[in-house]
């Protein structure tokens, strides 16, 4: 199975697209929330991955902030969903994977 990413922000009690993969029988262990590190509600998130048994990735914004070049934005540390896809490219890079889905926070099927 391929590997799916879910970039997230501010609503681990209503990730639809977790729950639609669950629903569907995927292998819960190849799908990773990402949210980033500046976050309120990481132990909120770390529930909700335990309950449906997928892996949480909290990325570094700070290093966000300084490696990417936000001047699209009125204010760079405005969050947005561009900087959590940013950084799973590269945490795909790091753990070897070439191949992966990556899929909104609100999806349903």
């Amino acid at each position: 199975m391929v590997n799916v990413f879910v970039p997230s922000y501010h609503r681990p009690n209503n990730l639809l697209t977790v729950k639609t993969f669950c629903r569907m029988g995927y292998d819960m262990s190849k799908l990773t929330v990402f949210i980033d590190s500046w976050t309120d509600d990481k132990e909120e998130y770390e529930n909700v991955c335990k309950e449906y048994g997928c892996n949480l990735e909290v990325f570094d914004m700070d290093e966000c902030v300084s490696r990417y070049d936000y001047v699209h934005r009125a204010n760079k540390f405005h969050r947005c969903v561009g900087q959590a896809r940013n950084m799973l490219q590269d945490y795909a890079k790091s753990k070897g994977i070439d191949f992966y889905f990556v899929s909104d926070d609100d999806t349903n099927g």
